[in-house]
């Protein structure tokens, strides 16, 4: 089983920052996750283990607060992602 471990509050900046440089070696994509119902920012997903030359992407590292639990919210960005995914023109 994979799981990942969350930051706690006060690391969470460091986390995101991290995230962000990675994304721009193009090593990840990382994706905010919004409620629609009150905007509120509710977790975060990730396009990971990026392989452009092959057209290959893994979906992951999915954060979600526990308010989102259970409430579909994780199965509609996947969704999101994968539509995106099969669209998108990503090249290296």
């Amino acid at each position: 089983m994979w799981y990942i471990r969350l930051p706690p509050p006060e690391g969470m900046r460091a986390e995101i920052a991290t995230r962000l440089v990675r994304h721009a070696d193009q090593l990840v994509i990382p994706w905010i996750i919004r409620r629609r119902s009150d905007g509120r920012t509710v977790g975060m997903t990730t396009f990971l283990n990026l392989r452009l030359d092959h057209r290959r992407l893994e979906i992951g590292s999915t954060w979600l607060a526990a308010s989102a639990q259970g409430t579909g919210l994780n199965t509609e960005v996947k969704l999101q992602q994968l539509t995106w995914a099969s669209k998108a023109s990503i090249t290296a």
